[in-house]
This record gives structure tokens, sequence and C-alpha cells, in this order.
């Protein structure tokens, strides 16, 4: 959009009705499964959406936690051979380098941080998945977990 017309105000595709299209319907959708049908999954799942609401959901993270069986990294590795790529988005801020070095911060500073930033990975259910393909990711996840808490 040129600079001109961001500085003009909101445009006229503002003022319409939020619509949500199939895909994005379907993406609230998405996750659900993992929320509803995987509940007895052992992970910490963010926060629900409240009613009314809608969530991009351009990542969708969860805390790998210890009665998983795996460590976060384990289970990446483990996801990727299933053909599941995940990421890691957030680290803890005082573990970057440039943070230890200029302020002196190491592990240990701040334990909470520390436990999130080491259990978070983030899973590929997002609004430009068809419903075959985010199945895939939630049943993958569930052969990995099921494996390590029988």
């Amino acid at each position: 959009m040129a600079a001109a017309r961001a500085a003009a105000g909101p445009q006229r595709q503002y003022a319409r009705p939020l619509r949500y299209s199939a895909c994005e319907r379907r993406a609230v959708c998405v996750v659900d499964p993992l929320a509803g049908s995987g509940a007895d999954l052992p992970l910490v799942r963010p926060v629900p959406v409240p009613e009314g609401d809608v969530h991009a959901r351009h990542l969708y993270s969860v805390l790998v936690t210890p009665e998983t069986g795996w460590t976060r990294d384990a289970l990446i590795a483990h996801l990727a051979k299933a053909g599941v790529a995940t990421s890691v988005h957030f680290r803890a801020l005082h573990l970057h380098p440039y943070y230890q070095e200029r302020y002196r911060l190491q592990r240990g500073m701040f334990p909470e941080a520390e436990r999130v930033s080491d259990q978070v990975v983030s899973l590929p259910l997002g609004g430009g998945m068809s419903d075959d393909e985010a199945w895939i990711v939630v049943e993958a996840l569930r052969r990995a977990i099921s494996v390590r808490t029988r």
C-alpha cells in the first residue's frame, strides 16, 4: 500500500463486516482436534480463544512437558523423521549470546522463562493446511507420545 494511502486512514475494505473464508473457519477447527480429541496428550496448549473471537493461529505452540516422555528437541527430531516440520519460535531472551555478554546474564537467573524456552515447540497447524495435512500432524504427535507414555 502506498504511504499516502496508508496515511489516509482506514480504507473502505475495512468497513465491511468481517467474513471468514472456509479455509479460515477450518483453521479455527484444525486446532480443536489437538485440544479436544487430543485432550489426553500431556502437552500444555495455547489458551483457548474466547467465544466470538477468531485467532489467526499463525503459530500453534505447545509445551512438551516431561510427562510426554520426550524432551522438546528429541520430539522435534522424531516428528521430522515422520515428515512433520516444527519450529522453535521462542527462546528466553537472556539465553541469547548478545544479552549474556552485554548484561552478564546466564542460565539459572530466570528459571521459569528457561523452562518455557526449553519446552516450547510450534506445530504446523495453520489456515493454509488442508484437513488431511492437519490430521497428519496430530496423528504423528499422538503416535510419538503414545510410544513414550505406555
